[in-house]
């Protein structure tokens, strides 16, 4: 595995936390699983923590531990230690599981979920780091089948709980003589008992791929399933003989071939076990795309006729379902048919379309699809310009489609081919085409760009076609000084957003910032703007505070990213990340990263769209961001950038003593308290638009920030309308 690709997984296993503690599950257990134990006193995993943890070996804070942490994760070996970190690791997952199950038979269902929960995670976490720095195949199918069967043994938990409340639902129906509410339970009750008879054998058969892959044993685990899937049938055949009745289809008579013009027919009964007709009931076909229902007579007679349309050709299995009211007294049933499938091919005709189209242009498109002359109704159909796909839908009962279509960014200037295309190939109604051939024209671009500066420049701008029409999903090039630094896309309202960091830009020096968009395969014209912007110095922090001389994204700093002889980098390519401290080393490269800490003024800067020169502006007196850069920057329709600024106005004021390496949502989590009820809910809408305006292809509406910057004025009052006394 490569050093990125190491790099990438411990950082993800760091997001989940580090932490996990194996258990021990063996034998008869009496009692729920309530805590974790290490497997050994002395175990692998626990002697590479000591020797891992600096700061831990004396009193006097001086390690005792030799281990050099500035060597090579690739060299290091520790004499087999990795194939141990695994054995413990892999039983420490297989304890979880089967705690989790047993808790689970013993009705101990915020246990069971624990078990599976954060501590399972870091474990799987450290697992696929350390099987990182092999090449067994089998360490990949491992961390694959614990992946599963920990996502498989939640969903069974899920279920059960959900059973279980049902049923004391069901219980207290029935005790008040609510005899209708109660045979709609039983209902659910019967279809959940149905699914947790199915999740359970799934578990099961992966418990016992665990065991042979990895040798655990899992027989209690296995065993434990088995008990709760049993209880659960029980209860759900108790239920039904309470209050429900089983009924079953009898087909007389099906077709043997079917085709879209020679229709599928179907007749049969809907009875009770012993013989009873059921009236009023829909019976429906479960197939691909558009389904069949009828009504039974008051004989319980049915007859069922279906086009064929999505069904593959050849020999088909088919469901037939009969679902009788919900509050009356019978369950209802499946069976299944079986049939010969012939396709037949379309016609496809344009009735109306367009010759000429450029982008943000909406033109119209009106095809028909006829099978033997007549019109075919509920026939899948797409329209393609070039390949790309414009439009799809349905045909109406009278074999119509029709739709608006825009023409994307990604198609080619010149003459193109306009498909319809009817039909699936290998279907009951085979693919059938028409083309016609339209000119694409090429449409002008006008970008533009702005700057703010601070500790890092803040790049915003908008790439729109010459009619106005933002330009969504496309590449900007961001360069500084005529080098290339980053590739930023446009959201779906043409606006980007990028940071120019210190790699890119001195403190206190002047740059030209270039944002370009040139497409060759587009048919959009190439455009580019320019801005100045300036990185201003960050205030320096007495030592042990945020943000100092090694605050992450400092040039120079011993964590900065891409720095490989860091105590960062030595520190997360090493196979085993445990600790507090490696966690909080991880976490200020993360909020390096991705937060941009701003004490320094939000100046905007002159921006000339489509050249490359600009203003130079005048930079003021560093000062926080407030309420009025907010608004200035929605005055300018950048709403994203407005988000952003707005988070930072309250997060300084709502959490100004939580530590900065925490991400938007763990800030608000930590700063809640210590506000009132109303603060604590501006802070956390205002984060939840942060974290779309960060996050989310579309930007904030802007009525909602409106909305949002009133809520922080009346429930943080002047603060956030002045700076930040610091």
């Amino acid at each position: 595995m490569s050093t990125h690709a190491r790099l990438v997984a411990v950082l993800c296993c760091l997001l989940v936390g580090v932490g996990g503690v194996a258990v021990t599950v063996g034998g008869a257990t009496d009692g729920p699983v309530t805590e974790a134990h290490p497997v050994l006193d002395q175990s692998p995993l626990s002697e590479t923590i000591a020797q891992q943890s600096p700061g831990e070996g004396s009193a006097n804070g001086t390690s005792t531990n030799q281990t050099d942490h500035h060597r090579n994760p690739e060299n290091v070996s520790e004499d087999g230690s990795q194939s141990a970190v695994k054995r413990w690791l892999v039983g420490s997952m297989a304890g979880r599981l089967e705690g989790g199950a047993i808790n689970l038979s013993q009705g101990q269902y915020q246990l069971a979920r624990s078990l599976l929960g954060e501590g399972f995670g870091n474990d799987l976490g450290r697992y696929v780091n350390v099987a990182g720095d092999t090449d067994i195949q089998q360490d990949d199918q491992v961390a694959k089948t614990f992946n599963e069967t920990q996502q498989t043994q939640q969903t069974y938990s899920e279920q059960v709980r959900e059973f279980e409340q049902l049923y004391e639902e069901y219980q207290e129906a029935k005790e008040a003589g609510n005899t209708v509410q109660a045979r709609r339970l039983a209902k659910r009750l019967e279809r959940l008992g149905s699914n947790i008879n199915e999740t359970g054998q799934t578990l099961v058969e992966r418990y016992e791929t665990l065991s042979n892959i990895t040798g655990a044993s899992l027989e209690d685990g296995q065993q434990a399933i088995l008990n709760t899937t049993n209880r659960t049938l029980s209860q759900v055949e108790a239920v039904v003989e309470q209050s429900l009745v089983r009924t079953e289809l009898r087909i007389t008579s099906v077709s043997p071939t079917a085709a879209y013009d020679d229709p599928l027919v179907i007749e049969g009964q809907y009875v009770t076990e012993n013989g009873t007709a059921i009236g009023d009931s829909v019976i429906a076909l479960a197939v691909p795309g558009p389904g069949s229902k009828t009504t039974t007579a008051s004989n319980g007679s049915f007859r069922l006729t279906h086009r064929p349309i999505d069904l593959e050709t050849g020999d088909q299995t088919i469901t037939v379902s009969a679902t009788p009211d919900n509050a009356s007294v019978y369950l209802p049933t499946t069976t299944t048919v079986t049939t010969n499938i012939s396709s037949v091919d379309p016609r496809v005709a344009f009735i109306d379309s367009f010759d000429r189209i450029s982008f943000g242009a909406e033109r119209s498109v009106v095809v028909d699809v006829t099978v033997a002359e007549r019109p075919a109704g509920d026939v899948p159909v797409a329209i393609t310009l070039d390949g790309r796909t414009l439009a799809t839908g349905r045909t109406t009962e009278s074999g119509r489609f029709e739709s608006a279509v825009q023409l994307p960014p990604s198609v080619r200037n010149g003459t193109v081919d306009l498909t319809a295309r009817a039909g699936t190939d290998s279907r009951a109604v085979a693919a059938s085409s028409a083309t016609r051939t339209v000119t694409v024209e090429s449409s002008p671009t006008d970008l533009s760009l702005a700057t703010t500066n601070g500790s890092s420049i803040r790049v915003h701008g908008e790439l729109l076609a010459a009619n106005g029409v933002p330009v969504a999903d496309q590449p900007i090039r961001l360069s500084v000084d005529g080098t290339v630094v980053d590739i930023v896309r446009t959201n779906a309202t043409g606006v980007f957003t990028g940071l120019i960091d210190s790699e890119s830009a001195t403190v206190g020096q002047s740059v030209t910032i270039t944002a370009r968009y040139d497409e060759p395969t587009s048919n959009l014209e190439p455009s580019r703007a320019s801005a100045v912007g300036e990185r201003l110095k960050q205030e320096t922090n007495t030592p042990g505070e945020s943000g100092g001389p090694n605050a992450p994204g400092e040039s120079g700093g011993p964590n900065a990213p891409g720095d490989q002889s860091s105590p960062l980098w030595d520190a997360l390519t090493n196979p085993i990340v445990v600790g507090a401290g490696v966690v909080s080393v991880a976490g200020l490269f993360i909020a390096g990263y991705f937060w941009r800490r701003r004490s320094p003024s939000a100046t905007p800067t002159a921006t000339q769209s489509g050249q490359s020169g600009t203003e130079t502006p005048q930079t003021p007196e560093p000062t926080a961001t407030t309420l009025a850069d907010v608004e200035a920057a929605i005055e300018h329709d950048w709403p994203d950038a407005a988000v952003i600024s707005l988070y930072e106005v309250v997060s300084r004021y709502a959490a100004a003593d939580v530590r900065p390496d925490l991400t938007p949502r763990e800030r608000y989590r930590a700063a809640r308290d210590a506000l009132s009820a109303e603060q604590a809910t501006v802070f956390e809408r205002v984060t939840t638009l942060y974290e779309q305006a960060k996050f989310a292809p579309e930007s904030v509406p802007t009525d909602r920030i409106e909305d949002m910057i009133a809520a922080v004025r009346q429930d943080f009052g002047e603060d956030a309308d002045a700076p930040a006394d610091d």
